[in-house]
């Protein structure tokens, strides 16, 4: 009787739905499509997977991101292999694995369990239970991704800078003299962790270390327990600093390598017994107890290692060394997904090649700069793929393409260390007799002494090339502070004398720089010395320095001085895109030329619900979908209020109730501005003690005798008098207050003029009080709905952090009432509709209602950088009726022929609709094949199908991609497919 076979990994496959699609590639079936590039390929040749899904992030032109790996493995044993390969690496969310005629299902940004077996169900003709939602289509879908638990924060960098910190930390409590040498702790573990790289990546031998420990008088056993982790009966006494540091010399002298310099003083300070914990906790796997935590190294394949990971553990690792430092000079951790994202913005606009020069003039551990050598080398990879015998090319493309500067030693140092890692993985792969052979008279690796420089980016008194591109994540702190605060006789350091003299040269040119931030210095720096002309310029920048009101003149002056490509606005997403920092972020990439104002420039404003994020909501890839990215004119940011705070912030049909309101509040003089003044009120902040004389002894709102009030200095007597509406800039309820009090900045006081022209003049005057009507009104239009709305339509930080308001955006506000006398005004402070009242006033058409509706309910849930859980529930019946019907109006008035549109909806899947815009009737509506094709669905996906007049718009059936916001989104991005065509 014949055994019926076990099923495979291609049966898995074909069942999830994976087989035959665009997006799927396997190891055996490699053709010129090797648009997935190096991180798959090592997967294939060096991990044994099988096969890889991908989804398209969905820009232009579109990259492959790798999400499922795929395996055939003949034990658990291969299995946990594999999988702690696949972990190291750090590339996928999921690892799929056949053992046996069994799937296991593997969260691969986390490490193998210590069983393994209780992920395993039994493969059949069916899809095993727990499979569905990864399939391909569920995959594709933002609703999907919420039920994953991705395992983000047992990621490998962050297992391994957890791991090396409580390595650190055991180093310095044991070795009580090394407390206040975390540098030189730092520096050790980093030879130990290069060395073991180069050992499991094949480069350093058993023979040739065993012939170098000869050379140098080094116990063999030192060999023997570094090249096979498990030869752990090694001798203690064996090892000494002065044999580790030869080994370490030996390396360094054949390979010109060296990083992480320790000199001879250093090494004075290393006990040997310390070389010996470092390398039983690194190679051996001695556990170590941080908190609740096991922290161990020897889950970890450091011939896996990803370069850029190893680069971000670094910038991460330096960045511990010196905290004060780092912290003053606004130094984060830049996530290799963000820098990936950069640098595909930056090459959508200009490719990086062998005729590029790329400078990142805050390299710090060299994440951007991996990164672009990568792309080179991808570009540029010779017939048949990269060998050792390509290593002279593979030099050249380093040393003329690949710049940066980083005043911090130990972090160049890194740098140059993470890109001699990358020119490794391709040329690399041999012993290291073979590549000294190959190297002939050279160094291997090449001296980048004049490429990476340790040097402060400001001074000019050195290189004065031009480069093709400039990248990078240059610090965000401000040049001013605490740690510039200097006695008379201390003279200016060398790195601050560089910087004024930067400034001057600013000021020369007329280039605005707000509150002296140092990101903004690097913008001009990239712009007026570091860019040759129509150069690219690629930058994560904090969004402060173009969304606000003390934002305007810079990022005008942005707009008007460098052709803007893209603008990223990644603010909402400040709470999750980088380690341990809450920031606000943007992404600007710029030609450095002349800006034509009918230039067009792409905006992305992503939301967290339409990325792939997982239960934990971490970030770990940026993809977009087709309506996710408007296409705006250069103009655009070098007008408006606030910067750039209605194109990079506000979505269509957002901008478009700014503007109109903008417009009737002006020519109406409707503002609350104006309502104050012709109700002879007015409105002010309050002070600190220095400004108003008053101690408030940490109390944000003190009450006042009136000998204290005569005590308040004149600009704030009146406002302290009592009488007062005090309105907090975090709008969280206006207080009406009778008696005298002080209260600080965080708070604007409404009272009547003439008090506090009385007050200013007469210690002693008397308060105009407020009708009790009056101030009810006011304070019912401030605690409105309708007031967080307009907070949300002109409040430039509302989405970002919605941490205050602005007087001066308050004072812009809509308002429609004429004074405090006008009867609909009484009538609010009476109203238990307040909303209605208002609305009434404008006569608010049906469009802004709905919009204020939904928002009320809805969107205003993702103030400050927040997700409503709500967002990715599925929408409930007849959610849908007002995205239809929005979309089918948006594209009936845009349309000449103003056509009969017949719009309507279809459930695909649990995780999909379909909307079917009909342009012609005499067209039934046509099933034809919409495959997302390995687009990932994160809002809208569209659909043209010219032939029988018809869009096909593929969504998630999730909330927030079917507000009406979405449908106004959505239309557009329809004209301007129906526009291209």
């Amino acid at each position: 009787m014949t055994e019926t076979p076990k099923p495979t990994i291609d049966t898995l496959a074909a069942l999830l739905g994976y087989m035959e699609h665009r997006a799927y590639f396997r190891a055996n079936d490699r053709t010129s499509d090797d648009r997935h590039g190096y991180l798959v390929r090592q997967a294939f040749d060096e991990f044994g997977i099988h096969s890889v899904f991908c989804i398209e992030d969905g820009f232009k032109p579109t990259r492959l991101k790798p999400i499922v790996y795929l395996v055939q493995a003949d034990t658990e044993v291969d299995l946990r292999r594999i999988w702690r390969k696949v972990w190291s690496q750090g590339s996928v969310p999921f690892l799929l694995a056949v053992v046996d005629g069994d799937v296991f299902i593997c969260p691969a940004f986390g490490p193998p369990p210590s069983d393994i077996s209780r992920l395993s169900k039994p493969l059949g003709d069916s899809l095993p239970a727990g499979l569905g939602s990864l399939r391909r289509s569920g995959l594709l879908s933002c609703l999907t991704w919420k039920e994953f638990d991705l395992k983000v924060g047992s990621s490998i960098d962050n297992i391994l800078v957890g791991s090396i910190e409580a390595l650190n930390n055991r180093a310095r409590v044991e070795f009580p003299h090394l407390k206040e040498h975390r540098d030189l702790l730092n520096s050790l573990i980093g030879k130990f962790l290069y060395t073991y790289v180069l050992i499991d990546r094949g480069i350093l031998d058993k023979t040739w270390l065993e012939r170098k420990a000869s050379e140098i008088n080094v116990p063999v056993s030192i060999v023997n327990a570094m090249v096979a982790p498990s030869s752990l009966v090694d001798c203690e006494t064996d090892w000494t600093t002065a044999a580790v540091m030869g080994i370490f010399a030996a390396v360094d002298s054949e390979i010109n390598g060296s990083v992480f310099l320790i000199d001879k003083k250093q090494q004075e300070l290393v006990p040997d017994r310390l070389c010996h914990m470092v390398h039983r906790v690194i190679r051996g796997g001695d556990v170590l107890n941080e908190g609740t935590r096991q922290l161990s190294f020897l889950d970890v394949s450091f011939s896996a290692l990803r370069t850029e990971t190893i680069s971000a553990i670094y910038e991460r690792f330096v960045a511990v060394e010196d905290k004060n430092k780092r912290r003053n000079d606004g130094v984060y951790y830049t996530p290799p997904h963000l820098a990936d994202h950069v640098l595909d913005r930056v090459e959508a606009v200009r490719p990086i090649d062998e005729n590029s020069r790329v400078i990142d003039a805050a390299a710090g551990s060299g994440i951007f700069l991996v990164g672009a050598y990568r792309r080179l080398m991808e570009r540029h990879a010779p017939a048949g793929g990269w060998s050792p015998i390509h290593v002279t090319l593979a030099r050249k493309l380093m040393t003329d393409c690949i710049h940066g500067r980083e005043k911090h030693p130990q972090a160049a140092n890194v740098c140059r260390f993470s890109l001699y890692l990358t020119l490794l993985d391709y040329v690399g792969r041999a012993p290291i007799e073979v590549l000294s052979a190959t190297a002939k008279e050279l160094k291997f690796l090449p001296d980048l002494s004049e490429n990476i420089i340790a040097i402060d980016a400001f001074d000019d008194t050195g290189d004065r090339r031009v480069f093709t591109h400039v990248i990078g994540n240059p610090p965000w702190s401000s040049t001013t502070g605490q740690k510039h605060r200097r006695n008379k006789e201390q003279l200016p350091t060398a790195v601050e004398l560089s910087l004024l003299q930067f400034q001057n040269e600013l000021k020369e040119k007329k280039l605005p720089v707000a509150h002296n931030r140092l990101a903004e210095h690097f913008v001009w720096l990239a712009k007026i010395r570091l860019a040759a002309p129509n150069a690219v310029v690629g930058l994560v920048l904090p969004a402060r320095s173009f969304i606000g009101r003390a934002s305007t003149r810079f990022a005008r002056s942005v707009a008007s001085e460098l052709s803007l490509r893209w603008v990223g606005n990644l603010s909402h997403l400040r709470r999750k895109l980088f380690q341990g920092a809450d920031a606000a972020t943007c992404v600007v990439v710029a030609e450095n030329r002349v800006p034509d104002r009918d230039g067009k420039v792409a905006v992305y404003r992503p939301l967290l619900p339409s990325l792939p994020l997982g239960k934990g909501r971490e970030i770990w890839a940026l993809v977009s979908s087709d309506a996710d990215v408007e296409v705006m004119r250069v103009a655009d940011f070098q007008q408006g209020p606030n910067g750039w705070f209605r194109p990079a912030v506000l979505g269509r049909l957002d901008r478009r109730l700014n503007e109109a309101l903008t417009d009737w509040s002006s020519l109406t003089k409707r503002t609350f501005g104006d309502f104050l003044e012709r109700s002879e009120l007015e409105i002010s902040r309050g002070g600190s003690r220095n400004e108003t004389g008053i101690e408030r002894a940490g109390e944000n709102i003190v009450a006042l005798s009136a000998a204290d009030v005569r005590r308040v200095t004149s600009d704030f007597r009146g406002l302290f008098a009592g009488n007062v509406i005090l309105v907090p800039r975090s709008m969280s309820g206006a207080t009406y207050y009778s008696d005298p009090v002080a209260y600080p900045s965080t708070y604007n006081g409404i009272i009547p003029s003439a008090q506090q022209k009385a007050f200013a003049v007469d210690p002693n005057a008397k308060t105009f009080a407020m009708e009790p009507a009056v101030v009810n009104s006011i304070k019912a239009y401030l605690d409105s709905d309708i007031l967080r709305y307009f907070w949300f339509l002109f409040g430039p930080t509302y989405l970002m952090d919605n941490a205050r308001l602005e007087r001066g955006d308050l004072l812009a506000f809509p308002c429609p009432f004429r004074d405090a006398e006008d009867y609909r005004f009484i009538e609010l402070g009476r109203s238990a509709d307040p909303n209605d009242v208002i609305l009434t006033a404008m006569e608010a058409g049906s469009e802004f209602r709905s919009s204020f509706e939904e928002f009320r309910t809805f969107r205003k849930k993702f103030a400050n950088g927040k997700m409503p859980k709500e967002s990715l529930d599925l929408f409930k019946g007849g959610a849908e009726k007002p995205y239809l019907k929005r979309l089918r109006d948006e594209l009936v008035a845009a349309l000449p022929s103003r056509p009969d549109l017949a719009v309507s909806w279809a459930a695909v899947d649990e995780g999909r609709a379909d909307v079917t815009v009909l342009f012609d009737r005499r067209f039934s509506q046509q099933k034809t094949t919409t495959d997302l094709n390995g687009k990932y669905l994160s809002s809208s996906v569209l659909f043209l199908q010219p032939d029988v007049a018809q869009i096909v718009v593929a969504k998630p059936r999730s909330r927030y991609a079917w507000t009406v916001e979405q449908a106004v989104s959505d239309a557009g991005a329809i004209l301007a497919e129906i526009g291209n065509v």
